[in-house]
């Protein structure tokens, strides 16, 4: 799966790479930048600048599964 940040539609998108389809689109991250899967977490991180959070998602459901505050306008993660 590639995780894909829609920073215009705030909204993360799943794709299958394999099948070359739109799996699901995660909605309600104000402005996504950043995007980091730790598959041995199965979480996703993004980080949400309209918000100033960093989202973090099931890697499986796409459950959002909590919210932090960050600093001024998270851009990116590593």
């Amino acid at each position: 799966m590639l995780f894909i940040a829609h920073l215009g539609a705030s909204e993360v998108v799943e794709v299958d790479v394999h099948a070359h389809a739109v799996v699901r689109t995660i909605p309600n991250m104000s402005k996504v930048h950043g995007v980091l899967v730790v598959p041995a977490l199965q979480r996703v991180f993004a980080t949400a600048t309209g918000d100033n959070q960093m989202v973090i998602l099931d890697e499986h459901t796409s459950a959002i599964l909590n919210r932090a505050p960050t600093g001024a306008y998270p851009d990116g993660l590593a």
